[in-house]
């Protein structure tokens, strides 16, 4: 207990049990003094009740002891004080301020939700935009890749063309070797049939 200040507490006896009309219902009398900051006595003497709600059962008729006792096990399902209660002000009081922190409660969870639903749709966005941001580095490097893949091919049919024209200028010098071999082989004929002439006219064709 903080009352302006500091506490001092000074336990001169406990453990003073008086008896109670209900079973559920344990009291323990402490003696103590309670001296606030500028060491005014505050109380003497203090009790603890210490209640067993299991134990209790509701009677028939409630009597003013039972009053609480109802109130404690039944109230949180409630909506509403009971008839038989709401001639206590006390009740009334301590049922508002319980309907208060089930509006709280609700609220809260309300607001819980919300943010969930903010933090799942958040977690969504990112998780969108990161495959989006995935495909599109996807389609850059496919379109790269593509590029090169037209790159090589265009070199490729280069290197083809490139080769048949090699091989088309070497199947046509080796026409035109064959073919001077055959000139030249025609010609040696020519002369050899020339001299042949010569010979016959009886003409040496080392002295022409």
């Amino acid at each position: 207990m903080d009352v302006g200040g500091r506490v001092m507490q000074e336990h001169i006896a406990e453990n003073n049990h008086t008896a109670s009309p209900l079973p559920c219902i344990k009291n323990k009398q402490v003696a103590a003094k309670i001296h606030s900051k500028d060491k005014q006595t505050l109380t003497d003497n203090c009790s603890i009740h210490t209640f067993e709600l299991e134990k209790w059962h509701r009677p028939d008729t409630l009597q003013a002891t039972d009053f609480w006792l109802y109130f404690f096990k039944e109230a949180k399902h409630w909506k509403a004080l009971p008839d038989i209660l709401l001639a206590v002000p006390e009740l009334r009081l301590a049922m508002k301020t319980l309907e208060q922190f089930s509006e709280r409660e609700a609220e809260n969870h309300l607001y819980q939700s919300r943010q969930d639903a903010i933090r799942v749709q958040l977690t969504q966005q990112a998780e969108y935009q990161q495959i989006q941001e995935n495909l599109e580095k996807a389609e850059v490097k496919n379109k790269r890749l593509d590029i090169e893949n037209r790159n090589l091919e265009a070199q490729k049919k280069r290197v083809q063309a490139q080769n048949k024209q090699a091989q088309a200028e070497a199947t046509q010098a080796h026409a035109e070797a064959t073919q001077a071999q055959a000139e030249n082989k025609q010609a040696q004929a020519e002369i050899a049939k020339l001299h042949e002439i010569l010979k016959q006219a009886g003409l040496d064709p080392n002295d022409l």
